[in-house]
């Protein structure tokens, strides 16, 4: 039997599991249309399979204490990689939770820790593989790092500015209400 009739085949006996009574008896009869066109019967193709099966079997493992090993062990190391994305996911948002609770006086103070401390529960403790939480370690660092800058640039030039004010000459009253009253 080819692939394409073999294919068709499964689909065929697929539709057998329908609750429509006349759909289920219309597969079965086209399964046995299709095993008349091969001139094979359902014995037939039952012995076939079980030979495919029992030869794959053979050429896989002969030890039978060894078959489900590999697939148990890949299994094992399947779930102590999904534990450990899960234990990390529930350390993130701890963490997230705890730095959200920041007062925003303290925030805008300590701006570069703060972001750092966000940036890094958001984006690098989650990550579970290893060289892709040092690439995002690293990215992380040069983010703050130019925030500290930008951040240590307009409390300096703040600062500056309050200077000035301190320097600069007393309005009068008089100015000021002129100022404010002025026709348009």
């Amino acid at each position: 039997m080819l692939a394409k009739d073999r294919e068709r085949l499964v689909k065929l006996l697929g539709m057998t599991h329908s609750t429509n009574d006349g759909e289920a008896l219309a597969a079965i009869r086209k399964c046995n249309e299709l095993l008349s066109q091969h001139k094979s019967s359902w014995n037939e193709l039952v012995a076939q399979h079980r030979s495919s099966q029992s030869q794959r079997s053979r050429r896989e493992d002969p030890n039978p204490f060894r078959r489900g090993a590999g697939t148990a062990f890949n299994a094992s190391i399947g779930r102590e990689k999904y534990r450990e994305k899960v234990r990390r996911s529930e350390k993130s948002v701890g963490l997230q939770i705890r730095i959200d609770r920041v007062p925003v006086l303290l925030r805008l103070a300590f701006f570069p820790l703060w972001a750092a401390a966000a940036m890094a529960a958001k984006v690098v403790i989650p990550e579970v593989r290893t060289p892709l939480r040092a690439l995002k370690l690293a990215a992380t660092t040069l983010v703050v790092a130019a925030f500290g800058v930008a951040w240590w640039q307009l409390f300096d030039a703040a600062l500056y500015l309050f200077q000035d004010l301190d320097n600069a000459p007393a309005l009068s009253p008089s100015w000021w209400q002129a100022w404010m009253h002025q026709p348009d």
